[in-house]
């Protein structure tokens, strides 16, 4: 190539190229990078907003990437003497979406009646959820009546909560009466079962267990379904029903029926209802005769 032919060759400055590289880079963050991956920008937000740059405990698992491109994630970690639990979701343009917090000092507290969803026995948690822990300790106790033993692990009830195991899945060791559940974060809570539920010294009215009802419409007002013995997956109105002195014939429509309506005296029943996240709990009364069942997720 002779010196006439290179001097038509065009010639890019420095302040070109640079400028070139750096809208390159604009186009490819936040928002591509935030959906590709939303951790970083999650982190970033933990940050930003708490002060806390390496939590020792933060997720965006790929199980939680939902449809429209937002990404759930979630964070627990100590500040001083108190915990703190975050949740959010991550948009593909990085942008967060319903932030949740709460914080508790960690120690152990008994949980009373009203905030233990009516499950006998008694329950103590060192995280201030006794809600959360009252669903597991209703589990642990529907596995002691019918199935003879305490089990060995107890879930966190509610959607979202694939991926995020450490937090959501606990061990328990059972020492007597009493269960004893933690989580890999250090949140446990301690459940006792009466000594008429353990076999052995069951009460004199026997409990009878009835099942759980499987949606699969809604008619005519009113859930169509089916009765099954195994668990079922994603919204019931009807879940552990137990009986004393009521069969379940009649348990399982009445069941049903106050589930929809909401009658409190259905029948000369009395009814004590107790609201959560995603799920209830009703307990029905009539002169030594008792049905019990939750419902929700």
């Amino acid at each position: 190539m002779d010196d006439r032919t290179a001097r038509w060759q065009p010639r890019l400055s420095p302040a070109v190229i640079a400028a070139a590289v750096t809208a390159m880079i604009a186009l490819a963050t936040p928002a591509t990078a935030a959906a590709a991956n939303p951790f970083p920008r999650f982190r970033a937000y933990i940050a930003t907003t708490f002060g806390v740059r390496n939590p020792r405990y933060s997720r965006c698992p790929q199980a939680q990437r939902l449809q429209g491109g937002l990404a759930l994630c979630e964070a627990q970690f100590r500040q001083g003497p108190r915990w703190r639990y975050v949740s959010a979701g991550v948009r593909r343009n990085g942008t967060i979406a319903f932030p949740f917090t709460r914080t508790w000092v960690r120690r152990w507290r008994g949980c009373p009646v009203h905030d233990r969803r009516f499950v006998p026995g008694t329950l103590r948690v060192n995280n201030n959820d006794c809600g959360g822990a009252s669903l597991m300790a209703s589990d642990i106790q529907h596995a002691v009546l019918f199935r003879s033993g305490f089990p060995r692990r107890a879930f966190v009830h509610g959607t979202n909560t694939a991926g995020f195991g450490p937090r959501v899945e606990y061990r328990c060791v059972r020492n007597n009466r009493t269960a004893r559940c933690v989580n890999q974060l250090g949140d446990s809570f301690r459940y006792t079962v009466p000594a008429a539920d353990v076999p052995g010294a069951r009460p004199t009215a026997r409990v009878t267990e009835c099942g759980n009802f499987a949606v699969t419409g809604f008619a005519r007002g009113t859930w169509t379904g089916y009765w099954t013995r195994r668990v079922v997956l994603g919204f019931t109105p009807v879940a552990n029903l137990t009986t004393r002195a009521v069969g379940c014939a009649d348990a399982r429509p009445f069941a049903l029926h106050v589930a929809r309506t909401g009658q409190r005296r259905p029948e000369g029943y009395v009814c004590a209802r107790r609201d959560f996240y995603e799920a209830f709990d009703i307990r029905c009364t009539r002169r030594g005769r008792v049905v019990r069942w939750q419902g929700g997720v």
